[in-house]
């Protein structure tokens, strides 16, 4: 038994060594409450200031889609950036560990990616901005609810002495849609970052669930890919599609190991 223990205490040791080495490094805004969800820097929030924020900013998020409804998608695009970032700025600096400033940040660091210059702009750029703009949107509205009964401790249950949410549940369903918004994007080199930050997004999301040690086949599976693996594109576009696709496979097998682990209890995203 005591050689069992040991041993699990060794692969923790082991994996929190491994992510701690291949944290993403947020290339956006320097402001520390742009960087929540990019790094994993954690802080115990100011609780009825961060409550209140979740509160106005599932409102504001529900405003801010159907103000956008009648607009071209250009206009769209430019609000739901625009409201975006000021409801992570509203948040303050505090780093709440709160999947929906998760959401939102990774939202704007993603559009940063597919953002084109004047003579590099692709078909369906717009609309893939758009998309992960107003997906984000809905999905940091789903996971509200959580992020409010984990800083109240209400609605959650408990093992030893950490709160169990949603957190690889979160974690697949965000690596799923990201990997769907990639699979349209037709510029190598953006589709090539998108898809190692979806890795090491679901690596870093798993490794914060309470339960992490179950899935640790799936994040020393990532974490071998990614350590042989720069995190944007070296090669012409030819070789970068080829790179795509293995990290597409690495990101399947990874998956694969998740079916039987993860229980999914939240409603899925209308």
């Amino acid at each position: 038994m005591k050689t069992c223990h040991r041993l699990i205490y060794g692969i923790g040791i082991c994996l929190a060594a491994a992510l701690l080495a291949n944290r993403v490094q947020a290339n956006g805004p320097s402001e520390p409450w742009f960087q929540d969800g990019l790094e994993t820097a954690f802080t115990l929030p100011e609780q009825d200031e961060i409550v209140l924020w979740a509160r106005n900013s599932e409102i504001a998020l529900r405003e801010l889609l159907e103000s956008v409804q009648p607009l071209p998608l250009t206009r769209q695009r430019d609000l739901m950036a625009a409201g975006i970032r000021r409801i992570v700025q509203e948040s303050g600096p505090t780093q709440t560990e709160l999947l929906m400033r998760f959401i939102l940040n990774r939202a704007l660091k993603i559009n940063s990616i597919l953002e084109p210059g004047a003579a590099t702009a692709r078909p369906g750029t717009l609309d893939q901005q758009l998309r992960v703009l107003t997906q984000s949107a809905r999905l940091a509205i789903k996971y509200y609810r959580s992020d409010l009964a984990y800083l109240s401790g209400v609605g959650i249950r408990r093992v030893g002495e950490d709160l169990l949410r949603p957190t690889a549940e979160f974690a697949v369903e965000y690596a799923e849609q990201l990997m769907q918004l990639d699979a349209s994007i037709l510029e190598a080199s953006a589709q090539y970052k998108i898809a190692i930050l979806t890795l090491q997004w679901l690596q870093s999301d798993l490794y914060r669930d309470v339960n992490r040690l179950a899935y640790a086949p799936a994040i020393e599976r990532i974490q071998r890919f990614l350590d042989q693996t720069p995190e944007t594109p070296t090669t012409p576009d030819r070789e970068t599609v080829i790179r795509i696709r293995e990290i597409i496979l690495t990101y399947q097998a990874a998956m694969k190991t998740l079916e039987a682990t993860v229980i999914r209890s939240v409603p899925q995203t209308p």
